[in-house]
């Protein structure tokens, strides 16, 4: 699989064998030109284009030119499993014709509605010494078969390892496969599990008995997480699935000095995953994004976070022009404070964030204004009351984001006249700093 540009050149005055100076040079390490990078990032978004030319025209001006080339463009390689030109068994022959190609590539994007086995993502990764980000989205991920032999580990750490909307191919409703392919990486500093499911109508080449074997020979190592776990819950709702996922997650990833989470609650928080959470020892900041009802939120405790100095609480209001607005969104509010209300004592908690996003209103249906006088209605006193009992806090921060049709034009001066009444409605202690204010979507 040739890898290619449509990269303009023009010849220098000067001899095409020779290298710029050193000034010249290390100025243009960080800063190619612009028309060398626009085509670089064309290459990049357009896998399908026909008038290719090879990265040996880039040599016609000289080596340095040739090894800008390689850089940009081997940088960043996105494969494709449902397509036969840039799937991964073409990507493998692509490094097998020329090993010094690995040594470019510090991002792998790895996406399409195809499937490959956890030792075909090995027998590929294990070249990639350089590899700094590797992301698996919206493929199904097969078990290794009991033949192939060994221990799937690679000698690297990654700055981030994500798998979003994949799919297990495993007809045991095992999540073995994920966690093999996360145990590849002794150590990963943000990962990344969203959204993941179980392919139940498979009908795999790969025996129920050759998985399962392999499973008892190989030992497992576990995969430390150094800063940062974003997870939002399989993608399913059978309780016993559920159960083994949480029990692979605790036995094969090391979260006790896990310092962030940001939970994405969208199915549930259930008991297993509270499980989880008390395992992360170490917990300085939660965020919990999109959170609609009471439901994603009911069953979290924050008792076993000793370290918890920041949470988040990221809420999306769709119901606000309802036939029950306020007393819906009053129990988002009282159950965020019953929440606040569990955690640890004394409580090491310093900042209380929340983000209150407004979501699918028109300037014809629900204006600004009719929207904050719902607000202003709210009963802030559950949250008041949760607050006063937390010795250490000194910030409580309430940001409204505005739907797409208010940033249109200038802020509603509703929303901005509110602020000042929601802070005299908290009437809290001194020592707390209330901030209440509107904030683009590109900030929260």
């Amino acid at each position: 699989m040739p890898l290619s540009t449509t990269l303009h050149v023009f010849p220098p005055a000067r001899s095409t064998n020779a290298l710029p100076s050193p000034t010249i040079l290390s100025r243009f390490i960080w800063a190619p030109p612009c028309r060398f990078k626009i085509h670089t990032q064309n290459y990049r978004h357009d896998a399908n284009k026909k008038s290719l030319i090879t990265l040996k025209d880039c040599s016609l001006v000289s080596q340095y030119w040739h090894r800008v080339a390689r850089k940009h463009l081997l940088s960043r390689i996105h494969v494709d499993t449902d397509n036969q030109k840039r799937n991964l068994s073409s990507f493998a022959q692509f490094i097998t014709d020329d090993p010094s190609r690995s040594n470019y590539i510090t991002t792998l994007d790895v996406d399409g509605e195809g499937s490959c086995t956890v030792y075909q993502l090995f027998a590929v990764l294990k070249h990639l010494t350089r590899l700094q980000v590797l992301t698996v989205s919206m493929i199904l991920i097969l078990p290794a078969d009991a033949a192939e032999v060994g221990e799937f580990r690679l000698p690297m750490q990654l700055q981030e390892l994500s798998t979003v909307n994949c799919f297990v191919g495993s007809p045991t409703r095992t999540w073995n496969a994920l966690f093999d392919l996360v145990n590849m990486f002794p150590r990963v500093r943000k990962l990344v599990l969203l959204n993941v499911g179980i392919e139940e109508t498979l009908q795999s080449v790969y025996s129920d008995a050759g998985s399962k074997l392999r499973s008892q020979l190989v030992h497992h190592g576990k995969t430390l997480v150094e800063a940062t776990f974003n997870y939002m819950a399989p993608a399913s709702n059978d309780l016993e699935s559920d159960d083994s996922f949480h029990e692979l997650l605790r036995q094969r990833l090391d979260v006790r000095s896990t310092p962030s989470l940001e939970l994405f609650p969208t199915w549930r928080i259930t008991p297993q995953l509270q499980q989880s959470l008390d395992a992360m020892e170490n917990l300085k900041s939660i965020r919990i994004d999109r959170i609609n009802d009471v439901d994603d939120i009911d069953l979290l405790s924050l008792r076993t976070c000793t370290s918890l100095e920041t949470i988040t609480f990221n809420i999306i209001m769709y119901r606000m022009s309802g036939e029950h607005p306020l007393a819906e969104w009053l129990a988002v509010l009282t159950t965020i404070s019953r929440i606040i209300r569990t955690s640890a004592h004394p409580s090491p908690l310093k900042t209380i964030q929340l983000i209150i996003k407004f979501l699918g209103y028109s300037r014809e249906s629900t204006s600004s204004q009719e929207i904050v006088e719902r607000l202003d209605c709210l009963d802030w006193s559950a949250l008041v009351s949760a607050v006063a009992s937390l010795d250490k806090l000194t910030a409580l921060n309430i940001q409204y984001v505005p739907c797409y049709d208010w940033e249109s034009s200038t802020p509603s001066p509703a929303l901005h006249g509110s602020t000042e009444r929601i802070r005299k409605l908290l009437n809290l202690k001194a020592s707390i700093k209330a901030q209440v204010k509107t904030v683009s979507r590109y900030e929260a």
